[in-house]
């Protein structure tokens, strides 16, 4: 399992860094061409937006993975630790079917868009809507593996006496 995890974390980790990076680089294109010419190549503001949406479905589950969202702890602090860890698994798992739930759906908007184009790039939208299914894929993997950790996982106790 942790070798499957390695490989997943790499992976998502250099897609991220990828996608950001050639965001930048269309961004970068598309200013350079307002300069000179007053009109950037048509292509370039989608190609940014595609690249920003898979940026956001590689790195959200890198970000659910180090604990980056925002969430409200307020009343777990009120919780007994092992009540903490129990109401912290729930919500994990909870994250975890919803993201199962999208997964699914987003199976179906992909065979839609299969039958779609791009409007400015030579692409089919079923490539741009893939993003939501790795996005739901990478965030209940990792969702998963912190509820299991929560209950099961090494340390399972703690900080709890």
């Amino acid at each position: 399992m942790t070798v499957f995890r390695n490989i997943l974390d790499k992976f998502f980790e250099t897609a991220t860094v990828i996608s950001a990076f050639a965001m930048m680089t269309v961004v970068i294109i598309q200013i350079i061409c307002r300069l000179p010419f007053f009109t950037p190549p048509a292509w370039t503001e989608e190609a940014a937006r595609v690249f920003f949406v898979y940026m956001i479905a590689f790195g959200a589950g890198l970000a659910l993975r180090e604990g980056s969202f925002v969430s409200v702890d307020f009343l777990k602090h009120f919780l007994p630790c092992k009540i903490a860890k129990i109401f912290d698994a729930i919500i994990y798992f909870s994250i975890t079917v919803l993201m199962i739930v999208i997964l699914f759906g987003s199976a179906v908007y992909i065979r839609i868009g299969s039958k779609q184009t791009s409007p400015s790039l030579p692409l089919k939208m079923s490539f741009v809507f893939a993003a939501m299914f790795i996005l739901s894929f990478s965030m209940a993997y990792y969702a998963l593996s912190h509820a299991w950790n929560k209950l099961f996982g090494p340390g399972k106790t703690g900080g709890c006496k």
